[in-house]
């Protein structure tokens, strides 16, 4: 555990099919004062080799979350991935998507 400003950080194991866990790190982080979830952030510490000839030297998945009419909802994901793929193609990619203008419906359907 460690606080940064307004937030507690958590650390944790990720545990992501076809990654190797061992070279991921967590961190959740909680608002202080409501203890609501405000960010999940999963790193590499090593080099990734999720597909033959595939390898990430650098991963990043972090999930952000604001508060909506008292509930936690996504406002962002980002993606970043650098490595290289059959050895010689570079593999940059950074990926990002946010979440606004939520509504409530009047009847939600099931």
């Amino acid at each position: 555990m460690d606080e940064e400003g307004d937030n507690v950080a958590f650390s944790f194991t990720p545990n992501i099919d076809k990654l190797d866990n061992n070279a991921l790190t967590g961190t959740i982080y909680l608002d202080k004062s409501s203890k609501q979830l405000r960010k999940i952030l999963i790193s590499n510490t090593d080099e990734l080799n999720p597909a033959f000839s595939v390898t990430l030297t650098k991963f990043e998945l972090e999930l952000g979350f604001d508060v909506f009419e008292g509930l936690v909802m996504p406002a962002h994901t980002s993606t970043t991935i650098n490595g290289t793929a059959a050895i010689f193609k570079s593999l940059d990619s950074i990926h990002k998507v946010t979440y606004s203008e939520y509504k409530i419906l009047d009847k939600p359907q099931t």
